[in-house]
């Protein structure tokens, strides 16, 4: 990346002091000791320094731009706690972050980072921004989608800036999880047909739990008992389809009837507890994928008839946190606006 020209002479003293740092290897008695403290002088004027060309490079270079955070509900959606920070993200097979900076101001404000607006191996980069550490609200404030080059920001480009918006929070009803699960589409497991799927939820307090009855191998019936947690995602590789991600233990599963499904019980008994740890791993993540895909499905949803449209390619939604109780599944979204 380019350096300013208003930092360029920073660059060009560090680059002086590091030329005079000596080898001391083969040094010995006094003359060691004093290559030894001249370069720890001259390591702590590089230290002090970088110090100024990092803040040269943020004020004239990287990327800068406003945080605006919008509560639409007067605290019904939470308050946010302060401060902010910023993470810019580097996004290749996996999302590894380059930095993180504290957003200057208590309602949002500027955040500025040393790198960007693009990243010098042609990585595609992505912003988050988190509020501050906290028990109650531990999703993300707003996950941006990748982009080979982070748009202006504002106040120069006043579409630049990252725009946050907490709506009220969307309660999902018991009624709602039920007929939605009841079409839910598990993808295809071995030798298993899934005949049907009946949710619970809050019990266990705070999970999802569903019962779904089966047929094995064409003639034995069983029941899967699968339970599951619902938490915010901070995917920053798909952002746009994982808002949240659903954690599951091990399911339990078991055979309503033995008796002349298999030819001889004890036969049958054997085949049926070996059976289940192969097949329980691959039900519980076929059966993981189908209920991921319909909670976030629902929710961009309910995000697209919040807004009367559907969302643009510059919003895109995060999840602060989730309440699952008996009555329901409680969400607290947040739609992110960036750009361009």
């Amino acid at each position: 990346m380019p350096v300013p020209p208003q930092c360029q002479l920073l660059v060009d003293e560090i680059d002086q002091l590091e030329a005079q740092i000596v080898e001391v290897g083969e040094l010995v008695g006094e003359a060691r000791w004093q290559a030894v403290a001249k370069n720890l002088n001259i390591q702590q004027q590089i230290a002090n320094k970088q110090q100024k060309l990092k803040a040269c490079l943020i004020a004239f270079g990287g990327f800068s731009t406003q945080v605006v955070v919008n509560n639409l509900t007067a605290g019904g959606g939470g308050a946010v706690t302060q401060p902010l920070s910023g993470t810019l993200w580097r996004l290749s097979a996996v999302a590894s972050p380059v930095e993180n900076q504290t957003v200057q101001s208590s309602q949002g404000g500027q955040l500025s980072f040393v790198n960007g607006p693009c990243d010098p191996l042609g990585a595609l980069l992505a912003i988050s921004v988190d509020e501050a550490p906290n028990a109650t609200f531990t999703g993300p404030l707003f996950r941006s989608g990748a982009m080979e080059t982070l748009y202006d920001g504002a106040p120069g480009n006043p579409t630049g800036a990252i725009t946050i918006v907490i709506p009220g929070p969307i309660v999902v009803t018991a009624a709602q999880v039920a007929a939605a699960f009841a079409a839910a589409k598990i993808p295809a497991v071995a030798n298993l047909t899934i005949t049907s799927i009946t949710p619970t939820v809050g019990t266990p307090a705070g999970s999802l739990t569903l019962t779904i009855a089966g047929v094995a191998l064409g003639v034995l019936p069983l029941t899967y008992n699968y339970v599951c947690t619902v938490v915010p995602s901070r995917s920053m590789t798909a952002v746009e389809t994982k808002i949240c991600t659903v954690v599951a233990a091990p399911g339990t599963i078991a055979s309503a009837s033995l008796a002349g499904a298999v030819t001889g019980s004890l036969v049958g008994t054997a085949l049926f507890e070996g059976g289940k740890a192969a097949i329980e791993p691959l039900l519980r993540a076929a059966v993981t994928v189908a209920v991921e895909d319909a909670v976030n499905t629902a929710i961009a949803t309910a995000a697209a008839n919040a807004l009367g449209r559907p969302l643009t390619t510059f919003e895109t939604i995060s999840m602060r946190r989730v309440v699952i109780t008996a009555s329901g599944i409680t969400l607290f979204p947040t739609i992110g606006i960036f750009g361009p």
